[in-house]
């Protein structure tokens, strides 16, 4: 996902900037002034790719949800709309094409994630732990 995420080649270069970088770096260029703030404690967690609870810091949003919603929710982000304003051939599978960025990215993780190639066409009903 990083990988059409973030990538040169894929959406990496889509993302308005700086507000993407700094959003990745998690903030930390964002420091409070000390004058008008005290005792600030910044929480944070970075997840893990070896499954849900094993990243670092203290997990405070986590969401249950299919792989058809995460498919559509990463449909609305701005790289997405920007990349498909570069590629304007490009049509995704569910509207007749031969599928957009997002629909090669989702071929490529399900076939490399055995649980949800199990899932054959229904891949998209099978629920994964988001961080």
């Amino acid at each position: 996902m990083s990988h059409y995420c973030y990538g040169p080649d894929t959406m990496g270069l889509c993302w308005e900037q700086p507000g993407r970088n700094i959003l990745r770096d998690r903030y930390h260029t964002i420091v409070p002034p000390p004058e008008d703030w005290q005792d600030v404690e910044r929480i944070e967690y970075e997840p893990s790719t070896n499954g849900s609870g094993c990243g670092e810091g203290t997990v405070l949003m986590h969401k249950r949800a299919k792989l058809g919603e995460m498919e559509g929710y990463i449909k609305t982000v701005s790289a997405y709309h920007n990349w498909m304003a570069q590629h304007m051939n490009e049509k995704a599978k569910k509207d007749g094409g031969d599928g957009d960025i997002v629909d090669e990215m989702f071929e490529k993780m399900v076939e490399a994630e055995s649980e949800w190639k199990a899932q054959g066409e229904n891949w998209r009903d099978f629920e994964v732990e988001n961080e």
